[in-house]
């Protein structure tokens, strides 16, 4: 039985519910640059794998491998540095105040818990805006194993994008953009 989001805010764990099933899947046949998965580990829980780099102007594949009916689902959402939650209370608080209250909002969740807003992708199309306290950046919401998106990460080279999981706040991860070879 998933709990609505209202519940993952009071207890910071479980699932939200999407309206109308999967709303973004991937699209062709696009040359990927770097992968990101979504995977369970017994040792650590809800944890992301995958390359750390990819060329700037490259595309970044994520992908859902973990069970949904066992963890839930997750967000792969870009956000500041000084943002990420960092302790146990952190984790705790990221909906009541810190960047996953964020995030949820701007998934437009709804009060019985339903993502109406899978993808929010701000700036420049493609991976390259951070979610800050006073704005929105760029998130990706799944649940179903195995679902996948494909999206550019456009800023120039130089800097890393740090993510976290809104529903998983200790799942965390980072991926440095480097310039062409």
């Amino acid at each position: 039985m998933r709990k609505t989001l209202a519940a993952v805010a009071a207890v910071g764990v479980s699932a939200f519910a999407i309206a109308g099933g999967s709303a973004v899947a991937e699209t062709g046949d696009r040359a990927v640059g770097a992968t990101i998965l979504m995977k369970f580990s017994n040792a650590t829980g809800p944890v992301f794998t995958g390359d750390k780099t990819i060329v700037a102007g490259e595309n970044l594949k994520i992908v859902n491998r973990s069970n949904p009916d066992r963890i839930g689902p997750h967000t792969l959402s870009i956000v500041e540095k000084a943002d990420l939650p960092k302790s146990q209370a952190d984790f705790k608080n990221c909906f009541g105040g810190g960047v996953c209250g964020k995030i949820a909002e701007a998934h437009e969740l709804s009060k019985n818990g339903v993502v109406k807003k899978p993808l929010v992708d701000e700036g420049d199309e493609g991976w390259d805006t951070a979610f800050s306290e006073n704005a929105f950046g760029d998130t990706w919401y799944t649940e179903k194993k195995k679902e996948k998106l494909i999206q550019v990460v456009s800023p120039e080279a130089g800097p890393k994008l740090f993510f976290v999981c809104a529903i998983h706040p200790d799942m965390q991860g980072k991926l440095a953009v480097t310039a062409a070879p």
